[in-house]
């Protein structure tokens, strides 16, 4: 026993004598001059190792020697000098400035934002109007051509989107509302763009230079790109721009067919016809009318053949369609809502009666606010007297302004207007965009940048185009350039379509699935 404790005591020397201090340093003779202040950016990511000679190397630790003994790199000015880290402040959500109120419908919504812009970002200002799948794309696209040589600032005035083309299925459906209605969360990434915003408003009126929003707020742009989409009728549209106004709207007319035994759907385009097929193959013993001014459903985008199979399948279904006649509703976009009984007169003096209406007329451009752009009567025409759409060039430009676009359903190329088509719009102005943030950052006129041309996808389109084209004033006044060279490049691969190989016409479907999934994912992920 007496062994063992003169053993471990041995050891305790040998490790005490191991354990002794180490040499202390010289600290380093400083320059005569004194240097420049450094500012240290310590950063949080830096690991310890033996390889790494900083303050988190693991040799001072080992020796147990102060750290304030030791210097890294760049405290002995080996290394050199960094810029100061600028702190950014950006707008910020307040409560006394910029109100935002919209009232409609006694729904009253309230956001509040400020919009100054005392910030060092970029100047060339490109302004989407509009949240729709156009907008939504192009300021996507936009954001990954242009990176950091533009400011771009969507303004879109309701709190959450409805997805129109799928609105039927939530009203047929009401679980499936959730599913239609999308935030604005995730469109910019602002931890690498910064400068991207979105401003939930409303635009009164545009003018050569600025944006006027709803309370007086001036928004200056360089580029307007107009995506507001069209304005249809309850349910497709809602009126009012609150999440909850929405979810109570879908409901009421759930509820509204659900409970009735009568139903009228004004209009047979693709919107009625589809209205009519959910509800007679979800809902049993509901009478059905459809009415429709025309002498077949649809309209000309669709051939003749396909019109005939619809009305064919429609009427096996049960509903009662009622052709040449129009339900004399008046012009209130708002007809039918909220859901009740009424009796409707028609053109050729029938009178029919049912529980809940369901307006699918045609609908209008939300371009409200380009009226009094559209004031000088010298120039073409900016707004469609009869619809309120845009007018546009092949390269997708107003024809009185170089630096106003129209892009989706809110311009007036004819064809069916469909997600594909805003998308590949989109993608065409995006590419439009780098172009003009280039020449903006070398200090060249946007006017001498080659804008992209969209390369029409029907027949249709094409004819429109060409028709518009021949119309239209001079290239020089239309953007500074040779339109015609360009749109003879286009028009080369378009006219390869034929009248046999044009493009199919989209077919009335009550399957919204993929779609859906489509634009959830452009919504919530990168664009490439």
């Amino acid at each position: 026993m007496i062994g063992i404790k003169e053993s471990s005591s041995r050891f305790k020397k040998r490790y005490d004598n191991q354990c002794a201090d180490p040499p202390k340093l010289k600290k380093p003779e400083l320059p005569e001059k004194n240097p420049s202040p450094i500012y240290l950016t310590p950063s949080s990511d830096t690991k310890a190792s033996f390889f790494n000679f900083s303050n988190l190397s693991l040799l001072p630790k080992i020796f147990s020697s102060s750290s304030t003994l030791r210097k890294s790199k760049s405290q002995k000015n080996l290394l050199p000098p960094k810029e100061p880290t600028i702190k950014r402040t950006y707008p910020q959500a307040i409560t006394s400035q910029n109100s935002l109120t919209l009232i409609n419908n006694s729904i009253e919504d309230s956001y509040s934002f400020d919009s100054s812009l005392n910030l060092p970002f970029p100047k060339f200002n490109i302004v989407i109007l509009g949240a729709s799948v156009a907008g939504v794309t192009a300021a996507k696209a936009i954001e990954y051509y242009c990176k950091n040589l533009a400011r771009i600032t969507l303004i879109e005035p309701h709190e959450k989107s409805l997805l129109k083309f799928a609105a039927l299925s939530a009203i047929t459906d009401f679980t499936n509302a959730d599913s239609v209605i999308l935030p604005y969360n995730n469109i910019f990434n602002n931890k690498i763009f910064p400068q991207n915003r979105i401003i939930r408003a409303k635009a009164n009126q545009v003018t050569e230079t600025d944006v006027i929003l709803h309370n007086g707020e001036a928004i200056p742009y360089n580029v307007l790109i107009v995506a507001t989409g069209l304005s249809y009728p309850s349910p497709i549209s809602c009126h009012s721009y609150s999440n909850n106004s929405t979810l109570n709207m879908l409901k009421s007319y759930f509820l509204g067919i659900s409970n009735s035994k009568s139903i009228l759907i004004i209009g047979g385009g693709a919107t009625g016809c589809e209205a009519a097929e959910r509800i007679v193959s979800e809902f049993v013993d509901k009478t059905v009318i459809l009415i429709h001014s025309k002498h077949l459903l649809l309209d000309s985008n669709y051939p003749d053949n396909y019109r005939k199979r619809v009305y064919d399948k429609l009427y096996k279904l049960g509903v009662n369609i009622i052709l040449n006649d129009v339900a004399n509703i008046g012009s209130s976009p708002n007809y039918g809502y909220p859901p009740k009984g009424r009796w409707v007169e028609t053109s050729s003096q029938k009178m029919l009666f049912s529980d809940i209406q369901i307006n699918c007329t045609g609908a209008n451009g939300n371009t409200a606010f380009l009226n009094k752009l559209n004031s000088d009567p010298s120039n073409p025409p900016l707004l469609d007297p009869e619809t309120s759409l845009v007018n546009v060039n092949i390269n997708l430009q107003t024809h009185n302004y170089s630096n106003i676009f129209a892009i989706g359903d809110v311009n007036n190329i004819d064809g069916i207007k469909s997600i594909e088509r805003a998308r590949s719009q989109a993608l065409t102005v995006s590419k439009t965009m780098k172009q003009f943030s280039y020449f903006h950052s070398k200090g060249r006129s946007i006017r001498k940048a080659r804008a992209y041309a969209w390369i029409p996808d029907s027949k249709a389109a094409y004819y429109s185009l060409n028709k518009k084209i021949s119309n239209t004033v001079s290239s020089a006044t239309i953007r500074g350039s040779d339109t015609n060279t360009i749109y003879s490049s286009s028009s080369a691969k378009t006219k390869s379509l034929g009248p046999s190989n044009d493009q199919e016409f989209e077919a009335i479907s009550t399957r919204k699935f993929s779609e859906v999934k489509l634009i959830n994912k452009l919504f919530s992920n990168p664009l490439f």
